[in-house]
């Protein structure tokens, strides 16, 4: 099923949940909705379900607008964050519960609970009732009383939140495989990202009900086109730091603000953008991935970022290098911890002094004002008065970005 969502909006009271949001979901795609606490991506899902009626714009299900229609009509099942399994009814009822009700003969209930069952590796647990099961079966049961339906659409609301850790990561693989098998078009909300970045085969990132990006996982962490979708996506998040961009004879050059003085960290970037940077520079927010650094040990007088170490993060095969704001280095944009990772084999003292080097091609720039990216790993994105034409001319109109 295809699933389009043309500018719908919703607000309760003075507070709008979701505005004109659009996105169009294709036939047998996992799609998840992605933000924090608050975004309207529940509100989204369930406007989507019938459950909430939107207070503007249309719902499409492959072409045919179902604003209007109830819930039991639009072929969907829904899986909940707290299962919602009847605690009176066994398993086999609980997945029995819904063919029952459209009376289909008892053989082919059957058939269809123990296929399902098997399908979820569940056959043992038919006999129990929920109360009998651990948090991961009664999980599966709840996704095999969805999955029994033949739905053309499964909607997802945080079913593997209450689950321990390990437990969680490995149901996300097995529902991700779930999903390819069946093909069925699948919408899932969660504040995860390291969720969303497993299962999805696109995430839209969403805040304060607007879309702010839609893409795939690679997309959005390689590209993303604002602030928001920058630092949300990717653990840790993308560090960040104040400057201005200004051009000269050499070319382009970000200058970082904060440093003391007599102290410089410039770096050059593409000639490419000199066209676009006014004579009187702009100030711009510099951002590199925690993997994006190189180290080299001791300060240096200029054109590198000087940082002292606060404390080692072991993390495995990797180590997170945790380095507070000093003043022997730059500001960060927040005045949170500026962290890299490196291989673990780079043992380093608490307090050491650390310059850090950046290549032009891992760095992105972000306007200071409307937080939209102007430039991400050596591509233009933006001019500095909207989107740049060459480079948004392949994207879906949908995937436009709130400016606000």
């Amino acid at each position: 099923m295809e699933v389009v969502l043309r500018k719908l909006s919703k607000r309760y009271g003075q507070h709008p949940a979701v505005t004109d949001l659009s996105l169009t979901i294709h036939d047998g795609e996992f799609l998840v909705l992605l933000g924090p606490s608050g975004c309207g991506k529940t509100t989204t899902l369930r406007m989507i379900a019938g459950l909430t009626p939107p207070d503007a714009g249309d719902l499409l299900f492959d072409g045919q607008r179902v604003n209007d229609v109830h819930p039991s009509q639009r072929d969907i099942a829904m899986v909940f964050q707290d299962y919602a399994l009847y605690p009176h009814k066994t398993a086999f009822e609980n997945l029995a519960f819904n063919l029952r009700l459209r009376r289909l003969p008892r053989d082919v209930i059957q058939r269809k609970v123990e296929a399902t069952a098997d399908l979820l590796h569940i056959l043992p647990l038919l006999p129990r009732k929920p109360r009998e099961l651990s948090g991961g079966e009664r999980q599966r049961v709840a996704l095999g009383r969805a999955i029994v339906r033949d739905p053309k659409l499964f909607l997802m609301d945080e079913p593997l939140s209450n689950l321990d850790a390990k437990l969680r990561e490995r149901m996300r693989i097995e529902l991700k495989a779930l999903q390819r098998r069946l093909r069925v078009t699948t919408v899932y909300v969660t504040h995860d990202q390291s969720e969303a970045m497993l299962l999805a085969d696109r995430v839209a990132v969403m805040d304060r009900g607007y879309l702010q990006q839609l893409a795939t996982p690679h997309e959005i962490y390689r590209y993303p086109r604002n602030l928001f979708a920058a630092t949300f996506i990717g653990s840790p998040r993308m560090n960040l730091v104040r400057g201005v961009l200004q051009r000269g004879g050499a070319g382009v050059r970000f200058l970082a603000e904060g440093l003391p003085s007599g102290m410089l960290w410039e770096l050059h970037l593409p000639a490419a953008l000199e066209p676009l940077v006014p004579e009187a520079g702009i100030p711009v927010l510099i951002g590199f991935r925690p993997e994006s650094g190189r180290l080299a040990p001791g300060w240096r007088d200029h054109d590198a970022l000087n940082l002292t170490l606060d404390f080692v993060e072991p993390l495995g095969p990797d180590n997170l290098l945790v380095m507070q704001p000093s003043p022997g280095g730059v500001d960060s944009y927040d005045h949170s911890p500026l962290i890299l990772r490196v291989s673990e084999q780079q043992r380093l003292p608490a307090d050491q002094r650390l310059s850090v080097n950046l290549a032009p091609d891992e760095v992105y720039l972000f306007d200071q004002h409307s937080g939209e990216a102007i430039f991400c790993r050596g591509r233009l994105l933006r001019t500095f008065g909207g989107l740049n034409a060459d480079n948004a001319s392949g994207h879906e109109l949908d995937n436009r970005v709130h400016d606000g």
